[in-house]
């Protein structure tokens, strides 16, 4: 089995409901297929996990449906299961730059996704591990001071970003505004369009489009011809047409949005050595596909050697969106929300760009430009956020877990356990969306006192019930389930009144040990 078709079936894995396209939609891509193919003199592939051409596979998915040469064998083979394959196929192609292998594990990472969960889950906290994975950081056995100095280099140089939304945050923040400034000579006050963050971070991705990169090399042609070797044996020369486009040595001229198609191939690629000649063959006739495929390699390669940063290992950007569920999505990406999705980013299938409003740009999100959210549900429900970015991103979610506090015993007490108990009442009484995460205990590693016990729980863990509750003191009582909170003596200023008065609660100054014994017991 080649490495391309165990990712493919380790992807497929979360794609399907069940286990019989596992083995039927490789078998369709390995055999059924190409051996159809062959029996027409159509020997293209003896297998298609060999083609990572998607333009290929396009066409050749439109010849088995409807009206199509190859439709009735599509219905013959295990109805319709070739179709469905090379429809999987396409998309698995279009996302496997995300496929990171880590420690012989093969990681899939989404494009877009939300950590969500109450508070203190470590939300925010596993962004930097998500982030870093991304990157190709191998992110075991590292103490997390060596995490979060491997992700301040890494916003540092531009690779990251992280902002946080609010209700005031908008698309000019976002994406582009029109800002006024004061010139200093004149006195006037001047208007002109400024990119935000992630326009700003899109356009650094896009440094590895084709038509940067074709930008790039056409500067080179302005003072001299390139050329490569074709056949292991002739030497063509190429140079810059009128028409931006590329005119050979052996009569054959490529336009240029054909020249972004061919390199684009090897863009897509993590093994330049495994792309060969046959998946050019939608160019053109042979010896045209021979000359796109050397040079779309040549073009790759010297740009590689004209950029160091291209070199790098890790050209994979990423935006962490702390608290995405706090901003208006609608005002914020506004027309854009459409273009973080994988099929529509550029070099996609369905690729789209738009033009904007301001700057009157072109633009588009490219393949690795990752965004990472995290929401709290204690603050909106995830049921209520916006359709549109419900649909547009993976949700994983983040639980307390009390196991981390397993080791945690301070007089007698199991931390562990107390956050159990808590949260099993408070899932009784309210929900699972508002229980308390176990970061608010975590500093009790470092300091396994009663004192920094009692100091949670008064600074942290009761004013969150209170605030869950809204001030139900009774709510709290029953969660706690014992004398932490007591009912108020009264004043001698309303101790002699008639009136039917409301109960007042209040924090015990001092928490006992048996009290907090009470709360899983």
């Amino acid at each position: 089995m080649t490495d391309i078709e165990n990712k493919f079936r380790i992807w497929l894995k979360g794609k399907v409901n069940t286990d019989a396209p596992l083995s039927s939609y490789p078998n369709a891509l390995k055999k059924f297929i190409p051996e159809k193919l062959k029996s027409i003199k159509e020997s293209q592939y003896n297998n298609l996990f060999d083609c990572n051409n998607i333009n290929y596979l396009e066409k050749l998915l439109q010849r088995l449906k409807k009206n199509g040469d190859l439709h009735q064998f599509n219905i013959d083979t295990q109805n319709r299961v070739p179709s469905a394959a090379i429809s999987k196929y396409i998309v698995f192609l279009e996302q496997k730059d995300n496929i990171v292998k880590t420690n012989e594990k093969i990681i899939l990472h989404p494009l877009n996704q939300i950590l969500y969960g109450p508070p203190g889950t470590g939300k925010t906290y596993n962004t930097i591990n998500k982030a870093l994975e991304i990157l190709g950081v191998n992110t075991t056995n590292k103490t997390r001071t060596q995490l979060t100095d491997e992700f301040k280099k890494y916003k540092k140089n531009g690779q990251i970003e992280f902002i946080t939304f609010h209700q005031s945050y908008g698309y000019e923040e976002f994406i582009e505004g029109i800002k006024a400034k004061t010139n200093e000579e004149t006195k006037q006050v001047e208007y002109s369009v400024e990119d935000g963050v992630f326009k700003n971070l899109c356009n650094k991705a896009l440094k590895f489009e084709p038509e940067s990169i074709l930008n790039i090399l056409d500067n080179i042609l302005k003072t001299e011809p390139l050329s490569f070797t074709i056949y292991n044996e002739y030497e063509i020369t190429y140079k810059l047409n009128k028409d931006h486009g590329y005119d050979f040595s052996n009569n054959i001229s490529i336009t240029r949005e054909n020249a972004k198609k061919a390199l684009q191939v090897f863009l897509q690629t993590n093994d330049i050595e495994k792309v060969n000649p046959s998946d050019f063959n939608d160019f053109g006739d042979k010896i045209c596909a021979n000359t796109y495929f050397h040079f779309a390699k040549y073009e790759y390669k010297i740009f590689g050697q004209y950029n160091d940063e291209f070199n790098e290992k890790n050209k994979n950007y990423i935006l962490v969106i702390d608290e995405i569920n706090r901003g208006n999505i609608s005002k914020i990406f506004g027309e854009l929300i459409t273009l973080i999705e994988p099929s529509k980013r550029i070099g996609a299938s369905e690729e789209i760009k738009v033009k904007l409003p301001n700057s009157s740009e072109s633009f588009g999100v490219p393949k690795n430009l990752y965004i990472i959210g995290t929401m709290n549900t204690a603050d909106r429900s995830i049921a209520q956020i916006d359709t549109a970015l419900r649909r547009r991103f993976e949700f994983i979610e983040m639980l307390p877990q009390a196991s981390l506090l397993e080791n945690i015993v301070i007089e007698g007490i199991e931390v562990s356990k107390i956050l159990e108990a808590i949260n099993e009442r408070i899932e009784y009484i309210y929900d699972r969306e508002h229980t308390i995460g176990h970061s608010y205990f975590m500093s009790l590693k470092d300091s396994p006192t009663k004192a920094k016990l009692d100091e949670i729980f008064k600074v942290n863990i009761i004013p969150l019930l209170a605030e869950y509750f809204y001030g139900d003191w009774e709510d709290i009582i029953f969660v706690l389930n014992n004398n932490f909170i007591k009912e108020k003596e009264q004043s001698k200023y309303i101790k002699d009144s008639n009136r039917t008065l409301n109960k007042v609660y209040e924090i015990t100054k001092n928490l006992d040990k048996t009290e907090y014994l009470k709360i899983y017991e």
